[in-house]
């Protein structure tokens, strides 16, 4: 059996308490990863919520108004036949945590339109109808009935949705980068280790489960195991994904919520290029992008490595909200790679296991046997220079800000004093990119 997987992360323009917006905006990435034949969508830190909502952390608000997004991502059909993780604050035991929440809803293929036969007449088609509506009537009972407690059992219709909630265990707290992360959250240090957490009633009524599992695990698809990192924890010398991957992790999701830093443009794709080619693997990273109403400007750098390669890189300084990054990759690519290094293997030997949550699903979608897809050849990312990200990065943020608060024109005076001229600059740039994206069909902007 060939394991050849397509997996998506992204780069969104998220806004700080903008929970309709977000939610819209987490729903056409799913659609077009799910377009591209994805089974697996990684999203940005905190997507939910928005990264910049600062001390509005503090309220109880903005944690059940996240729960309640969640439930409605939970029952749009976009969200069928794919994993998706998305960015929340969650508490538990009364202590906040800056978490990544991964859920999938598997719909069975009772009712699939391959199954259903051609029908000559009416009357056979009236009788197949009522046929397939008792066949959904009792599945519907048999969901109503099924036992809550079993962690194996599953409503005949769906299973289980929401998977795990993973805390982040590293926090950012750069102030002077514009991290303050620790005034809100707190890192969960409990390594390896996974609680019960109790899911809202309305979660519940979507689902049918009263609990799911809370902290640092990984879930075991019938193809492959998947990690979770979150932010920081890349940066990070003892990053979380060298332990998954010696314990066999094969995919490892990471949504930040990074901002650009000058001169630093390339540091992301250098980290997860560090990461696999030491640890092999397949490393998503998905980023927000643009002005979320906070300080300063999320670079957007969502790409796919593997095994020390770059397969997917999202185009920076784009006006558009969603941008979404597919590769298809070889698994088994992974295995091979990985046992290759004769040290990494003696070292997986005696790695401490991670506790894992077994998930009904594959994310290796074709291939019986054979290879059916092609992969994703690998490349080099563009790296801006310091001017480029000057100008251009300036450009998007102003074009955010007006774009948000739905100005019509900004009036620009000029001194002919360096800060005018550099404004009239960046101004010019932001119209340049206007028209580049109307004329390419991007009805946004």
């Amino acid at each position: 059996m060939v394991r050849v997987a397509v997996v998506s992360t992204c780069a969104l323009n998220q806004w700080a308490l903008d929970f309709r917006g977000n939610y819209e905006r987490i729903i056409e990435s799913v659609q077009v990863a799910k377009a591209q034949g994805a089974r697996y969508c990684c999203g940005p830190e905190m997507s939910i919520t928005g990264y910049g909502c600062k001390d509005h952390f503090l309220e109880m608000d903005i944690l059940q108004q996240s729960w309640r997004v969640l439930g409605s991502l939970l029952q749009h059909p976009a969200c069928t036949d794919i994993m998706v993780d998305v960015g929340l604050p969650v508490m538990h035991k009364n202590v906040v945590y800056n978490c990544k929440l991964v859920f999938c809803n598997k719909f069975s293929h009772v009712t699939s339109l391959a199954l259903i036969p051609s029908f000559h007449t009416e009357t056979e088609w009236a009788t197949c109808k009522r046929c397939l509506l008792h066949v959904m009537l009792m599945a519907a009972v048999t969901a109503d009935t099924c036992d809550r407690d079993a962690g194996e059992a599953q409503n005949e219709g769906h299973s289980k949705r929401v998977l795990l909630v993973r805390p982040k265990m590293m926090l950012a707290n750069d102030s002077h980068l514009g991290y303050q992360e620790t005034r809100w959250f707190t890192p969960w240090r409990k390594a390896r280790v996974v609680e019960q957490l109790p899911l809202p009633p309305f979660i519940t009524a979507i689902t049918g489960q009263d609990t799911v599992a809370f902290g640092d695990a990984l879930l075991a698809t019938h193809d492959t195991t998947i990690g979770i990192e979150i932010c920081e924890e890349l940066w990070h010398p003892l990053s979380p994904h060298i332990w998954m991957s010696l314990d066999g992790v094969e995919i490892i999701s990471n949504g930040l919520a990074a901002h650009q830093v000058l001169e630093q443009a390339g540091l992301g794709y250098a980290l997860v290029r560090t990461a696999t080619v030491k640890s092999g693997g397949c490393y998503l990273l998905a980023n927000q992008r643009g002005f979320d109403g906070s300080d300063g400007y999320f670079a957007g750098d969502a790409c796919v490595g593997l095994n020390g390669d770059l397969v997917g890189v999202a185009p920076l300084y784009s006006l558009q909200s969603v941008l979404v990054v597919t590769a298809t990759v070889d698994l088994d690519s992974v295995a091979t790679y990985r046992n290759s290094i004769r040290s990494r293997s003696d070292s997986a030997d005696t790695a401490p296991a991670y506790p894992r949550i077994q998930v009904d699903f594959r994310v290796c979608g074709g291939g019986q046997g054979k290879r059916t897809l092609p992969l994703s050849p690998s490349l080099e990312p563009c790296i801006p220079s310091l001017g480029k990200q000057v100008t251009e990065g300036s450009a998007v943020w102003m074009w955010n800000f007006i774009h948000r608060i739905k100005r019509r024109g900004l009036l620009l005076p000029l001194d002919g004093d360096l800060a005018s001229s550099t404004t009239a600059v960046i101004l010019a740039i932001m119209c340049e990119k206007l028209i580049q994206h109307a004329a390419a069909g991007h009805t946004e902007v």
